[in-house]
């Protein structure tokens, strides 16, 4: 109690240091959200004299989107009702910091659970200080939210033989949701159904990947029927992947000749798809013209995720890099000491999965703030171990 309190009053006070206050910026969120509270649905890009825009007009009517995924829209919409942007972003803001603190509790709770309560202790203060996850509470992204879902799904999964209607159901509300939050969730719950097959729980397998499909059904019926393309979960992947291989630079959001292929685009509602078509094509060129470094600018990709980017300026200040760099090798020193892959089959899994979407496409500071929270129960074990440790190493001097 006394580490949730301290983290509510660290994120409290970091919101008079927040520039976002008083704008009415919330990324593609945002201008998804004002579309639909402007009668116009789920939609966001629109054509302009000056080209594609996603920019919230009042006067121009958007096509169709799948572009972001609907779960972080779906939370902010009721606050849009609020006209009065300081105070709609100081309650967006306070709700988050509530939904950051039931992360803390998940974190303490996964982290006692795999590795006793003192580490369970530990983790819960490093969620509280750290510089990230207060930075992530308060400013407009899904991150906070859809750490809480993962940790989520870390306590309810059931890992033996037997599965029961509510634990599968459970199981595929927490899939379901985390992946209309962040898509690659889905990657994740892949890799964990593949090694329940592997252990031949099938009846396991069935009941939570059926509900899944269920359940995310609506959203990719939804697409399809406004894109007029089959669009399972979102519209931009191409972009995502042309960002990870493109002849200009990692990240990069666009070269002088998908831009110019851009302008050539017809409006239509069928945008986004022949968006993301243009960006996959342009990808595949990048790649199939340097196979190579295409493959090797993956473990690029993997420094940025794991270590820092250094064309980026937040994940080079003192303050985000030491205290990630610290966190860094309390990890490796407490996933050295578990030497269990079974125990920690899915904190594993999620680590894995998350650097294998960077390998392939490319790695943001956001990235690592949600790869953390799964990062943090090996360091906090990390930090119980390191006594033991220190004196081993006292022993053989």
């Amino acid at each position: 109690m006394i580490i949730a309190l301290l983290a509510l009053a660290l994120r409290l006070c970091a919101i008079p240091f927040l520039p976002d206050v008083s704008s009415p910026y919330y990324a593609e969120y945002g201008e998804i959200v004002k579309n639909l509270h402007a009668g116009n649905g789920y939609s966001l890009y629109h054509m302009t004299d000056a080209g594609i825009q996603l920019w919230f007009d009042p006067s121009d009517r958007p096509y169709p989107s799948a572009y972001m995924p609907p779960g972080y829209v779906a939370f902010l919409y009721p606050f849009f009702w609020i006209e009065t942007v300081p105070v709609r972003n100081v309650l967006i803001i306070l709700a988050q910091a509530l939904i950051s603190l039931l992360v803390l509790a998940g974190a303490y709770r996964v982290t006692t659970i795999h590795f006793g309560e003192t580490a369970g202790l530990i983790a819960a203060l490093m969620v509280c200080i750290l510089p990230e996850f207060i930075y992530a509470s308060v400013t407009f992204s899904p991150v906070v939210l859809y750490q809480g879902l993962v940790l989520a799904f870390f306590l309810w999964f059931h890992h033996g033989e037997q599965i029961y209607f509510r634990q599968a159901v459970g199981s595929a509300v927490l899939i379901a949701t985390a992946t209309l939050f962040r898509s690659e969730f889905l990657l994740f719950g892949v890799a964990v159904m593949t090694i329940e097959l592997c252990r031949k729980r099938y009846r396991k397998v069935v009941m939570i990947t059926g509900f899944t499909i269920l359940l995310l059904l609506p959203w990719a019926v939804r697409n399809t029927s406004a894109l007029g393309a089959f669009v399972p979960l979102t519209t931009n992947g191409g972009l995502n992947l042309y960002r990870g291989h493109n002849p200009e630079q990692i990240g990069a959001w666009g070269d002088p000749v998908v831009l110019e292929r851009l302008k050539l685009l017809e409006p239509g509602r069928d945008l986004e798809v022949r968006m993301q078509e243009l960006f996959l094509r342009r990808a595949f060129e990048d790649i199939r013209a340097q196979p190579l470094e295409a493959f090797l600018s993956g473990f690029t990709k993997l420094f940025h995720l794991w270590v820092f980017d250094p064309g980026n300026e937040r994940s080079q200040h003192p303050v985000y890099l030491v205290p990630w760099l610290a966190l860094l090798g309390l990890f490796a020193i407490g996933a050295g000491s578990t030497r269990s892959w079974g125990r920690h089959q899915l904190l594993w899994l999620f680590l894995i999965s998350s650097s294998l979407v960077a390998f392939v496409f490319f790695a943001l500071p956001r990235y690592q703030t949600i790869m953390k929270i799964v990062i943090v129960p090996f360091a906090a074990y990390g930090m119980v171990a390191l006594p033991a440790l220190w004196r081993r190493l006292r022993g053989q001097q």
